[in-house]
Formats: C-alpha cells, structure tokens, sequence
C-alpha cells in the first residue's frame, strides 16, 4: 500500500488498506491510511468516516485527529 501511496495510486492503496482491515479490522493506523486515501482522492465523507473510526479505538489517536482536520479543511475549502 506504502507503494502504491508513494506513486500517486490512491485508490489502489485504499483496497489494499480495506483488504487488511477485513483481517485485522481494529487496526486504528491502518483505518487512518484508507481515510488519507479516500481524502487525496476527493472523497472527504469517507475520510472522515475512516478517521472517526479510528477515532472510536482510540480517543487520543492524533493521527486520527489530524487527518480529520485535515478533512474538515478541505470539505469547507
């Protein structure tokens, strides 16, 4: 998935990230990493959704924290 980020390949990521969240679905930085890759492709509902998510693990999650933010900005942007 790391590869796939790193090349620009969002959506490709982002499966990969689900495919690992159906074996491992509390996995609060992987959840994190498919909201960045629904937020890079435009998606912010979804991104949100994934951060709140991670965000329902683990309250103090910055990651989480952040990325929602991040999402937030670009919705009103």
């Amino acid at each position: 998935a790391r590869s796939a980020e790193r090349h620009g390949e969002w959506m490709t990521a982002g499966q990969i990230y689900i495919q690992i969240l159906e074996n491992a679905p509390d996995k609060k930085d992987v959840i994190v990493s498919m909201g960045e890759c629904y937020r890079r492709v435009g998606d912010y509902d979804r991104a949100i959704d994934a951060y709140n998510a991670a965000l329902s693990r683990d309250g103090l999650f910055i990651s989480a924290k952040e990325g929602k933010g991040r999402g937030v900005v670009y919705m009103k942007a």
